[in-house]
């Protein structure tokens, strides 16, 4: 009896070695999976930066060979305060996001480092703080005009703003414009039906109203190759229009907003603030 139970433990105790063995070897093919996954989305979107920087840039941007420095120093700090979503790091340095003071934005409701356990992918989008501090141009505006337009089964919404104020990113305009256009993807045609677009919060702006506009160029690699699509002459004038707009410095996209009312001076000075922590106009000048 005695025996028979020895030979019993002695199974257990290897089949819980097999199994450990098992889920480790499983577990680390995952996380060999996800990093390679990782590093694949941080080469687009840095390819995407770069190729941004040619049309869309602050006027500090280094020259080349600095600014290729600058920014693997800056990608090591990213990984050496602790952060994982390699995929951000572009979009952290095209932000000029100061890795030194991420504790500090939480008196703001940024909270990098819980983002960064989900990747950054919210089902409601970010607070208006958070797409503040990642938006490379932060403006008042009041919407003058609203058209849209269909293309590639996608229904985008194009708000002509005039410019009130520059609170953040004025530096990437050599003159800046009295007006900008804010594209917005409304939605998808599927079978002819057009349908609101799924995750991410979705804006709608007023005619003769005023906000504060969180805003990211609308120069991407998607939008570069419709840019050279207006070319095609089978393509309405209008549409083609429209098209030849998206890679212009004065396009954008809109990330965050907030309508101007009677309770909007707390906001402003939550953005001033989080301006001046975050010394965005010297982001080139310091080492990351």
């Amino acid at each position: 009896m005695k025996q028979k139970r020895i030979i019993f433990n002695s199974l257990v105790i290897i089949a819980l070695l097999v199994i450990n063995i098992s889920c480790s070897y499983n577990h680390q093919t995952v996380s060999d999976s996800t990093i390679l996954k990782y590093e694949k989305q941080l080469e687009k979107n840095q390819n995407e930066m770069f190729e941004r920087f040619e049309k869309f840039k602050p006027s500090s941007l280094p020259t080349k060979n600095l600014l290729s420095d600058h920014y693997e120093k800056y990608k090591r700090k990213f990984r050496d305060v602790g952060l994982q979503s390699l995929r951000m790091i572009p979009i952290f340095y095209s932000s000029r996001v100061n890795l030194d003071k991420i504790s500090k934005y939480k008196k703001y409701g940024i909270e990098i480092f819980d983002l960064d356990k989900q990747n950054f992918l919210t089902r409601h989008g970010w607070n208006f703080y958070t797409a503040a501090l990642f938006s490379p141009v932060i403006i008042v505006g009041t919407v003058v005009d609203t058209v849209s337009y269909d293309f590639d089964n996608e229904r985008i919404m194009i708000y002509t703003t005039r410019v009130d104020k520059f609170y953040k990113g004025s530096d990437h305009l050599i003159t800046p414009p009295e007006y900008v256009k804010i594209y917005h993807l409304e939605g998808f045609y599927r079978n002819g039906v057009l349908g609101r677009k799924i995750g991410g919060p979705t804006y709608s702006c007023e005619i003769n109203k005023s906000y504060l506009l969180n805003l990211r160029s609308a120069i991407t690699q998607k939008n570069s190759i419709r840019c050279q699509q207006s070319n095609n002459e089978a393509i309405e004038n209008e549409v083609r229009n429209h098209l030849e707009e998206l890679c212009k410095p004065t396009s954008f996209r809109i990330t965050n907003s907030v309508k101007i009312t009677n309770n909007i001076d707390l906001t402003y000075k939550n953005i001033e603030e989080i301006e001046k922590l975050n010394d965005t106009i010297n982001f080139y000048s310091r080492d990351p």
